[in-house]
């Protein structure tokens, strides 16, 4: 349960949360990808990270990453929008270089609210591996809520089932700390969208 961003989950089998170490590696890691203002807008409303389990087969592989945050932005997702969903996560990438395979959108239901879900690949700047990314939008009590995923070909049945457990657990909680002022429509929707493949390699650093 996490009072301040109002909401709460059950943790997947075998994932751990990040400590406050970890956390300030990853956005200062961040600042260096995406510049010292995503950096500071991101230490002032840090995500929660978490690390999941290794493969004992690929001891040396990767472990999936899940990170959840949030923003003052409480815009319903409309079935009817996708395609414009769509090009502006597409800019999104190509603002920021990051190469990726054909993206799926559907809408789902959480907690009888309109979610948007999406899947694509996402090849690494470094080596140009493949990985995947599966992340939701949930609005609602006047914030939405981001849930991503990053993991390797070889881990999405464990990602997908550790989404399904994050997913069906989520509720809206009381907000014991307002959020800071409301900022452009979707400027930190797409930032934490392309934040969380971030995430996902510097994450490999911490391990």
């Amino acid at each position: 349960s996490d009072p301040i961003a109002g909401y709460s989950i059950r943790v997947p089998e075998g994932y751990q949360r990040l400590t406050e170490n970890e956390n300030r590696e990853v956005i200062r890691g961040m600042s260096e990808i995406f510049g010292k203002e995503f950096g500071e807008r991101t230490a002032q409303q840090p995500p929660t990270y978490f690390r999941g389990p290794k493969d004992p087969a690929r001891p040396k592989n990767m472990p999936p990453t899940l990170a959840i945050c949030y923003s003052p932005l409480d815009e319903t997702i409309d079935a009817s929008k996708l395609s414009q969903y769509q090009t502006k996560i597409e800019q999104a990438y190509k603002k920021h270089g990051i190469q990726h395979g054909d993206l799926k959108l559907e809408v789902i239901k959480i907690n009888n609210i309109n979610a948007l879900r999406v899947e694509n690949e996402v090849f690494s700047p470094i080596d140009n591996s493949r990985g995947f990314k599966t992340f939701v939008t949930i609005p609602g009590k006047g914030r939405r809520y981001e849930i991503i995923f990053d993991y390797s070909p070889n881990q999405v049945e464990g990602a997908q089932s550790a989404l399904a457990t994050v997913l069906k657990s989520f509720q809206f909680e009381d907000i014991a700390f307002m959020a800071p002022e409301t900022q452009s429509k979707w400027w930190r929707v797409m930032l934490w969208t392309v934040g969380g493949f971030a995430t996902g390699m510097l994450l490999s650093l911490l391990l």
